[in-house]
């Protein structure tokens, strides 16, 4: 209790921490790289460099007859985005990852800067994306008295939707963004001098090809076609029937579209209701 009553937890913000070195496996070397969260923060971020959004919608309702009724609905988003993140050469994740030793801590003539696969550089991570969907709905709705007995109500209707999704993901080596937003050649593989596991082929450029660049297009549509009926006599039997069919580009090959059909029995029910009503009526009343 005495320790945690008594000891000073306050850290000072310009401190530097002592860190593993993970590119010390090339170097073998140097073992510990320095770490202060405010540099980082500083010297590393992501922000949103263009956002725009767009949508708009459209309702029509146009009653041909007296018992028939036609309905539009459509509507269209659009949404465009450009994000960033970057890393400077003053980061311990720059150190970590690609050089191996502090900032400005060697001399461009020493073994550790000549076995550093990015000496004086950062990286950039760039994202585009650009989605818009649409949604088109017609419906024809029937409501018909045939006398006051008898009412028919349907609906039949058709909906197209579609959603698509592109974007472009970049990461660039070298970034430099204290020199006019630049980039600047990492060092040749050739000519990175590591004791240790030296880079082979395209070194860390090797990532564009395998995750450091990647492009998105999908497109998801979808048809739909419903219909409900409603029958209704002397407003106590109703029977109710629902059918709808879909159809994709994204379901499953082999997918069989198929017709279900609900059919509700509140007819009999209503009338198991009313008739058990009934009869309770009359035993109270002759009680």
């Amino acid at each position: 209790m005495s320790y945690a009553t008594n000891t000073n937890r306050i850290i000072d913000p310009d401190a530097y921490y002592m860190q593993r070195n993970g590119y010390n496996s090339k170097t073998g070397k140097i073992q510990t790289l320095s770490y202060n969260f405010i540099n980082e923060r500083d010297n590393s971020g992501s922000k949103k460099a263009r956002s725009n959004f767009m949508s708009a919608s459209l309702d029509v309702n146009w009653r041909i007859l007296d018992w028939v009724t036609y309905q539009f609905t459509g509507g269209y988003s659009n949404n465009n985005s450009t994000n960033e993140s970057w890393a400077t050469e003053r980061t311990y994740y720059i150190a970590n990852e690609y050089r191996g030793y502090d900032f400005n801590s060697v001399t461009p003539t020493s073994a550790e800067f000549k076995a550093a696969q990015l000496s004086i550089r950062g990286i950039l991570y760039t994202n585009d994306n650009n989605q818009y969907s649409y949604n088109i709905q017609n419906k024809l709705q029937f409501s018909k008295a045939f006398n006051p007995d008898n009412r028919l109500n349907a609906l039949l209707g058709m909906e197209l939707r579609s959603s698509t999704a592109k974007g472009t993901a970049n990461k660039v080596w070298g970034y430099v963004p204290d020199r006019g937003e630049r980039i600047v050649a990492p060092t040749i593989p050739s000519e990175v001098i590591t004791p240790n596991n030296p880079p082979t082929g395209w070194g860390i450029l090797g990532d564009i090809y395998s995750r450091g660049w990647q492009r998105t297009d999908n497109t998801n549509n979808f048809l739909s076609f419903f219909a409900t009926f409603a029958y209704s006599f002397k407003n106590r039997y109703v029977v109710n029937a629902n059918v709808r069919n879909d159809a994709s580009n994204v379901f499953e090959a082999g997918y069989k579209p198929s017709y279900r059909p609900d059919l509700f029995i509140r007819s009999l029910l209503e009338s198991i209701r009313r008739g058990f009503l009934s009869k309770t009526f009359e035993m109270d009343h002759y009680t």
